[in-house]
């Protein structure tokens, strides 16, 4: 004879020893959390966009893609990205709900394989809050910022006659003398507190034709100086 009481009780722990073994997700009333192993991913942070909504990141030279996008947080992860050993002068790209972009081109290496955490703050939504990649490898890291987006149009503009390195590494040493910013990579190192900081406080608006730029003040909408590629890096 079995009492109702104790088979209530062993369907009970069986439920509660079923739902700590799945190690795969965990859920609650707010959050989803999902830990899936992906192969060559690409990861990365979009950052110094104030103002836009982030809606989406693409990037090149890819097959069988999935892209996690977090749109609050700006981190993101390409998986299936390519099976290349090394991938050179790769565009991506962040796209925002206003139709405007952000460039950036990469040159490294996928991780073969990595954990990607995907997070959702609320259950039945379609965007995560947040998106992690374990290894976090530095070759492995495409960051998009308004850095990376000059360096893209300055080797546009130039024919891209030299590595894509190259004018990245002029438009950084413009902002870093201009600002006293730290030494850092905009593509693979995440960025510092000062260059953050700094695009909170301006932003980079390109000319109509691509052959020049402004920065402009956040809190006031005043002209910094304006530049031209052709004289780059003179800003006036």
């Amino acid at each position: 004879m079995t009492f109702p009481s104790l088979r209530i009780t062993g369907l009970l722990l069986l439920f509660i020893i079923m739902a700590g073994c799945s190690g795969e997700s965990t859920s609650d009333y707010t959050n989803t959390t999902n830990v899936r192993e992906r192969e060559n991913v690409v990861a990365g942070l979009v950052y110094g966009y104030t103002g836009k909504t982030l809606s989406m990141v693409t990037g090149e030279k890819s097959s069988l893609l999935q892209i996690f996008t977090s749109i609050d947080s700006g981190q993101y992860a390409i998986t299936n990205y390519s099976s290349e050993t090394v991938v050179k002068e790769t565009i991506f790209y962040a796209s925002f709900t206003d139709k405007s972009h952000l460039y950036s081109v990469w040159s490294g290496v996928p991780t073969p394989l990595a954990d990607v955490t995907i997070t959702f703050n609320q259950l039945g939504t379609i965007n995560p809050s947040h998106v992690a990649v374990s290894p976090d490898n530095f070759a492995a890291r495409a960051n998009i910022n308004p850095i990376t987006d000059l360096a893209y149009w300055y080797w546009l503009y130039d024919n891209q006659q030299s590595p894509y390195y190259y004018y990245l590494t002029s438009v950084f040493l413009f902002f870093k003398d201009r600002y006293f910013l730290p030494e850092q990579d905009a593509v693979h190192d995440y960025p510092s507190p000062e260059l953050l900081q700094l695009f909170n406080g301006i932003q980079v608006k390109l000319t109509a034709d691509a052959s020049g730029f402004s920065l402009i003040s956040n809190a006031t909408g005043k002209t910094l100086c304006t530049a031209t590629f052709a004289q780059f890096p003179i800003c006036n």
